[in-house]
């Protein structure tokens, strides 16, 4: 499996789980975890760890990441998604600096940390006041790194360009994008690009085009009456047999299916 493109938008997110399970992805934001019982599975840049009840969690930009719950486990707990931005001050610092380990334990967790936290989930929405979400981004950052052991972010040097790839390609995903294209707009050699995507974000260049493509072509089936043919020009697709075959890829079914499938989950609420 190779990790998706996760688009956060330009908002905070609160997100409350259950029995948290969620594939491979990367974002461009801040993924802050508090982890209120049981336990749950992170990986991230493939080093697995273990969160335990109180745990928090800290998950800097760009980074591969999922989560698991075992089926005899189970555990609650919520998530805090934010533009990376929202570091404010301490943005420099989760750009040149990663945590030796992103988990904080309980009994390490600042006390600012977890009050913070608790406010923002009880707020009980998936949006909060901007504004303030940015500050209290940053004041849980700035404590996260004073707990938390950082060693030099060893991607430093491909950052800025992974994060211009990143926001060129999702800004321009309806293009005919190659690596050649990519090489010639930002005077970059082939080769270079390949390693960015291959050791910054664990996947290849059309993997991640397509993990993109993928992810507004569910939210047309999801959100839309159009066609699926409508859906698959809109996604960045050119024919139906490519869309078909990169969508099973990554669901093991076809649009129509995907479609038939949300439908009955929403009907089911």
């Amino acid at each position: 499996m190779f990790p998706f493109y996760e688009n956060n938008g330009e908002k905070c997110k609160i997100i409350k789980f259950n029995s948290l399970t969620f594939p491979e992805h990367i974002h461009s934001h801040i993924e802050y975890k508090m982890l209120k019982s049981g336990q749950l599975h992170v990986i991230v840049s493939g080093k697995e760890y273990l969160m335990k009840e109180g745990d928090f969690c800290a998950i800097f930009p760009y980074y591969p990441h999922n989560v698991y719950t075992n089926k005899e486990e189970k555990n609650s707990g919520f998530n805090l998604i934010a533009p990376a931005s929202y570091a404010g001050s301490y943005y420099r610092q989760i750009t040149n600096l990663t945590p030796v380990s992103p988990i904080i334990p309980a009994e390490q967790v600042h006390p600012d940390i977890r009050y913070i936290m608790e406010r923002l989930e009880n707020r009980h929405a998936n949006y909060i006041d901007e504004k303030l979400a940015a500050v209290m981004t940053e004041l849980i950052t700035g404590r996260i790194l004073q707990c938390l052991p950082m060693e030099k972010n060893t991607y430093k040097d491909s950052y800025d360009l992974t994060y211009l790839l990143i926001d060129y390609i999702t800004k321009n995903y309806l293009e005919n994008l190659t690596l050649d294209s990519l090489s010639k707009t930002f005077g970059v050699g082939k080769s270079h690009l390949s390693y960015i995507f291959s050791n910054r974000l664990g996947t290849n260049f059309r993997d991640f085009l397509n993990s993109f493509r993928i992810s507004k072509s569910c939210e047309l089936l999801i959100s839309t009456t159009q066609t699926i043919t409508e859906v698959l020009l809109a996604s960045g697709f050119d024919s139906p047999r490519t869309f078909n075959r990169v969508f099973k890829k990554f669901y093991g079914m076809t649009p129509n299916e995907y479609r038939f499938s949300a439908s009955k989950m929403t009907a089911s609420n």
